[in-house]
């Protein structure tokens, strides 16, 4: 690298960083300025400034991920601008010219080290805003996240969608919560329903436990009400005081299918006091039980089972995909009512919604925040039922897109900066008119009702050509 390059690399580094922190600083100062009071509310207690000061500097360092992300390529492209200037400016140019260099070549580190620093750009999306998501959506009276909200419609990965009149970020806990299952061309399967339900990560999702009976006031008296969840369409139920599961899937059929399988054909079965590692399906009805054992009992001469251990009645929809599950330490089957009914039973639904993503899923930003890989993950499974997939598809496109609007609105900048002929103050004002532009047009274009991909790429294929035009107009 020449000393010339080495030169005007350290100068751009040292612009961007003053512009950093004086743009970043302006943007919070702004965004403080109108909504400080915002900060001094609160739901419960009040509270003192040293709180208000705490919760201002954490909601700041983690808005700041978002700030640098949508201001990044103004930043380099001011850097840019006020490095050339001033050698502009201190007539430096004017030796670089003397000396045989072309101003094309001055501009080359430029735009070389420009590109290297969208790259942090990239990297802050992709790599540190994801993990934030959930803290980024929080309102400025909501820092810490603790406050109560109500669900609105959401779609998880399964397309099944939820509600809740209530979500406590505290205690994972949704109140009143509604799934409606729905098979991938979004038909009605069935529905599970509840007075609560808790996350559990070690359990592997949403548990629906049996809640303890409230009361409720009626005319005539009081009158117990009780949580009931059900899987409509499935015969399975759990409520207090029942969870069971109704299948024609008994003992005998679970022990006729153990006697096939190869690996226990030297079992002798009327010794046996159990049979290990239970799994059978009933296509019917979508239900799949999983065991750890079967216990065994002889019964006049005939091997009969008594009850499962550690067992899982799973359901699942005709292409396969899991629709929840109940989980017991034990359960002992009903001949009469052809049922399973379970000990300490509990129904487990598991999703890719958890307490963070459904928070994050309140909010009208949360596809922005979101990694490509993330967003690809999201079409892939959901296009279907989202709410808003064009909004999904121009998110991710535009994460590509950005990198080259970045150094195109340098490129339509700097060939004014670099200008002999004009006044300074005149050349100015031509990059700041071109500049503030072309980044209007390249916002415009996203909210003009175009296709997604048309919206990201439009300003690439009709400021690009107009960015080489003005760098080969440049006078070396």
């Amino acid at each position: 690298m020449k000393t010339l390059d080495k030169y005007i690399i350290r100068n751009l580094i040292t612009s961007v960083v003053l512009c950093l922190a004086a743009i970043m600083l302006l943007r919070v100062a702004a965004d403080l300025f109108f909504n400080m009071d915002e900060f001094a509310e609160s739901s419960g207690s009040e509270k003192n400034f040293g709180m208000i000061i705490a919760e201002i500097a954490h909601y700041y360092f983690y808005q700041s991920f978002a700030y640098f992300r949508q201001l990044g390529g103004v930043i380099i492209v001011v850097a840019a601008a006020f490095t050339l200037w001033r050698m502009n400016h201190t007539n430096e140019l004017t030796a670089v010219l003397a000396s045989g260099v072309s101003l094309n070549r001055v501009l080359l580190p430029v735009v070389i080290c420009s590109m290297a620093l969208n790259l942090l750009i990239v990297v802050d999306s992709e790599l540190l805003i994801p993990p934030v998501k959930h803290k980024l959506i929080r309102k400025r009276d909501n820092v810490t996240g603790t406050e109560s909200f109500k669900v609105r419609v959401v779609v998880d990965e399964k397309k099944s969608a939820w509600y809740s009149g209530r979500f406590d970020p505290v205690q994972s806990r949704l109140d009143k919560p509604i799934i409606i299952l729905r098979n991938k061309q979004l038909a009605y399967l069935g529905h599970i329903a509840g007075l609560t339900a808790v996350y559990d990560a070690s359990a592997g999702g949403w548990v629906f436990t049996p809640a303890v009976p409230v009361s409720s006031k009626k005319k005539g008296g009081e009158e117990k009400v009780h949580a009931v969840m059900h899987i409509k369409n499935f015969k399975a139920r759990a409520a207090p005081n029942t969870e069971a599961i109704y299948t024609h899937l008994d003992p005998e059929k679970i022990i006729v299918k153990a006697r096939k399988d190869p690996k226990n054909k030297n079992v002798n079965w009327r010794r046996a006091t159990a049979i290990q590692g239970i799994e059978i399906e009933d296509q019917t009805t979508g239900l799949t039980i999983l065991a750890g054992q079967l216990d065994l009992k002889v019964i006049e001469g005939k091997v009969t089972g008594t009850a499962l251990r550690d067992a899982s009645f799973i359901y699942k929809r005709a292409d396969g995909e899991e629709l929840a599950r109940f989980q017991t330490i034990g359960a002992t089957y009903d001949h009469r009512e052809h049922r399973w009914v379970l000990t300490d039973g509990a129904l487990v639904y598991s999703s890719d919604l958890d307490p963070d993503e459904l928070s994050l899923r309140q909010s009208g930003d949360w596809l922005e925040y979101m990694s490509t890989a993330e967003l690809t993950r999201l079409l892939r499974l959901q296009r279907e039922s989202l709410s808003d997939p064009e909004g999904a598809m121009l998110a991710r496109y535009t994460r590509f897109a950005d990198f080259f609007n970045n150094i195109i609105l340098l490129l339509v900048t700097i060939p004014f900066i670099l200008s002999r002929e004009r006044n300074i103050k005149v050349s100015a004002g031509l990059a700041l008119l071109m500049g503030g532009g072309t980044f209007t047009f390249i916002y415009l274009s996203r909210y003009l009702g175009f296709s997604p991909i048309v919206a990201a790429w439009l300003p690439i294929i009709i400021i690009g050509p107009i960015s080489a035009v003005l760098v080969d107009s440049i006078k070396t």
